[in-house]
């Protein structure tokens, strides 16, 4: 059952509008739209109204982001699916069948968090994004000492798995799912937010923060985690480490501090080591070896496979950086075939790509600040050519292990762009293949707030 408290803090993702108890039961409603959102327990699905009305005149003034409805939810039902199976807290590998690199890794990022200076905690919510079914702060115990536990993620399965766990005894909890570019919070409601291994998961890394240091109260702090991009032996070989296909936002360390200091002061900054290189990895056994790697990665997070950050909200940056926006998804199947033809893939669980038959092009008129495209990465990928406005560039989308590969274009704001997809028929050497599969584009359009 939600209490006052949790109600005085969840709000409409895309409006900030406040949720009120539905006249039907296991329901809230906005105030806003009308819409109703599903309850079950202390966890609510912000992902999938179940009915209402639009609102009035477009979104209300508080407003910061705007989603085309027809947005493809194919990835929340994987893990939706995921969570659902038998034994789904064994999603992950068992830590301890992990490389001995690996195992290491995960207990330095716990030193990391360990010494972290937060705040008092005592009467704090703190909020943990990307909790997955393991429950609130699972990796890092210290922020179980918060008076309101928040538990996001984009699986409400995996919420109500998370539910179940036991908490601690007279704390207050929320959960709520959320994608990353609107968190159904009020403004100013957090002291911490814990996100680790998340950002490299969401459609925009910028408003994922962008909404992070809204929720934050002034000075709150952020602590993340994530894997480095661009660590060295695979950004060597033109490679980036962790693909996969849950990662459609890697960064590198120099890019997310980038990000992360549009909106905050970054206080702590440390690297812990993972993967050297993936088939060195389990070749790493000896103990004094992983003890020196791990100081060098804590040392030089710009070196390593993985960082822990931690940096305090700055509330002026975020009045000065923070945008308005609006998202439109399209399938590879949305875009106009051109020429030659394309077909369905299986890429993972449920979600499928188009693969491009030699010759093919795809065409779409776009209109957009920011424009992401999504491509499957293997060994079988050659390269793919992308053209703008009559301007065409090649990149090469062979990855060691199947994933997505990022591409994002900055556009001039308020005109139709003109893009081309095609197949260019080329490839590195080690590539087995010159494919190209295309996911999708994500296309955002972003201005002042008002």
């Amino acid at each position: 059952m939600l209490t006052h408290d949790a109600l005085d803090l969840v709000r409409e993702p895309e409006t900030g509008s406040p949720l009120v108890p539905d006249e039907a039961p296991g329901r809230l409603r906005s105030t806003a739209t009308g819409l109703a959102f599903r309850v079950e327990g202390e966890a609510v699905d912000l992902s999938t109204p179940l009915a209402g009305r639009a609102a009035p005149g477009g979104m209300p003034a508080n407003a910061t982001g705007e989603v085309e409805s027809t947005a493809a939810p194919e990835l929340r039902e994987y893990h939706d699916r995921v969570f659902e199976a038998p034994n789904a807290e064994q999603l992950y590998d068992n830590l301890f069948s992990l490389p001995k690199l690996t195992q290491s890794a995960h207990f330095r990022r716990m030193e990391i968090l360990e010494g972290l200076e937060l705040p008092d905690l005592a009467g704090a919510t703190a909020v943990d994004f990307g909790s997955g079914p393991w429950g609130f702060a699972s990796v890092f115990p210290r922020l179980h000492g918060a008076a309101r536990h928040v538990t996001c993620d984009v699986s409400y399965e995996a919420l109500l798995q998370s539910q179940a766990k036991p908490a601690r005894e007279g704390a207050k909890r929320l959960f709520i799912t959320s994608d990353g570019d609107a968190i159904g919070l009020r403004d100013d409601c957090a002291d911490v937010v814990w996100a680790g291994e998340v950002i490299e998961h969401v459609r925009s890394p910028r408003l994922f923060l962008q909404e992070v240091a809204r929720v934050l109260r002034p000075g709150g702090l952020l602590v993340l985690s994530t894997p480095n991009r661009d660590a060295p032996l695979y950004a060597a070989r033109g490679l980036q480490n962790t693909v996969g296909p849950e990662h459609i936002a890697l960064l590198s360390c120099g890019e997310l501090c980038e990000e992360v200091s549009a909106f905050f002061t970054i206080t702590h900054r440390a690297g812990f080591e993972f993967s050297l290189w993936h088939d060195w990895d389990a070749a790493i056994v000896d103990e004094d070896l992983l003890r020196a790697l791990q100081r060098r990665a804590e040392a030089f997070p710009e070196l390593s496979s993985g960082i822990v950050l931690a940096a305090r909200v700055d509330k002026a940056l975020l009045r000065r950086n923070a945008r308005r926006w609006s998202r439109r998804e399209a399938g590879w199947e949305q875009w106009r075939l051109a020429a030659g033809d394309r077909r369905a893939v299986p890429l993972f669980g449920p979600v499928q790509g188009g693969f491009l038959e030699e010759g093919t092009v795809l065409e779409a008129t776009i209109v957009a600040t920011t424009l992401v495209l999504l491509f499957w990465s293997h060994p079988w990928s050659g390269k793919v050519r992308v053209r703008i406005d009559g301007d065409a560039r090649e990149f090469d989308l062979f990855s060691h292990a199947g994933g997505f590969r990022r591409l994002e274009f900055r556009l001039e704001p308020g005109r139709e762009h003109a893009v081309a997809i095609e197949r260019a028929g080329d490839r590195r050497a080690e590539a087995q293949s010159t494919e190209a599969i295309f996911y999708k584009s994500i296309a955002y359009v972003e201005g002042p707030l008002p």
